[in-house]
């Protein structure tokens, strides 16, 4: 028995399991091929995973940690990650990681210098947690026809975190 997280992404209409999404790890060598079976019903248990994923949100954002690293997701710029530290404490990356989106006409955007306006945890789990975060650009006033309308661009930004230790 492995570890796992799962989730039912899709049912019948009678309840049933239709699609479901299952997470494990594993170590395999390099080249390494493994068999699998999935088991499933009322009297199936999970192993409990060595290792979780902990997510705990706070006044900066969101804090996670692996296991192995640490890093906040921001609640006020829309950066990547910040504040990287091993396990031990010892930081890896202390300034937040950014983007810029360089439109087709020249305009650069600059993740850094746009606000956040929602935080989301998607998932989490033992093994896997998924967070994702969205910016609204300044909405723009275009004329078209004769009517005044507003513009503006969302932009999205996931990550995955994995549980486990680097290697």
């Amino acid at each position: 028995m492995l570890p796992s997280q799962n989730r039912v992404t899709a049912t019948w209409p009678d309840g049933s399991v239709k699609w479901l999404y299952l997470d494990f790890m594993l170590a395999l060598s390099a080249g390494g091929a493994g068999n699998y079976t999935v088991a499933y019903g009322d009297r199936v248990t999970s192993m409990p995973s060595p290792a979780a994923v902990q997510v705990r949100r706070s006044p900066d954002g969101l804090e996670v940690n692996t296991g192995a690293i640490r890093f906040l997701v921001s609640a006020t710029r829309f950066g990547l990650v910040e504040n990287v530290r091993l396990a031990s404490g010892q930081s890896v990356q202390r300034e937040p990681i950014g983007a810029e989106i360089v439109e087709a006409g020249g305009r650069v955007w600059r993740a850094l210098d746009l606000p956040v306006t929602k935080l989301e945890v998607e998932q989490s789990g033992p093994l896997h947690a998924v967070r994702w975060s969205r910016q609204s650009s300044r909405p723009r006033a275009s004329r078209r026809r004769g009517r005044s309308r507003s513009q503006g661009a969302w932009i999205f930004c996931a990550i995955s975190a994995a549980a486990g230790a680097i290697r």
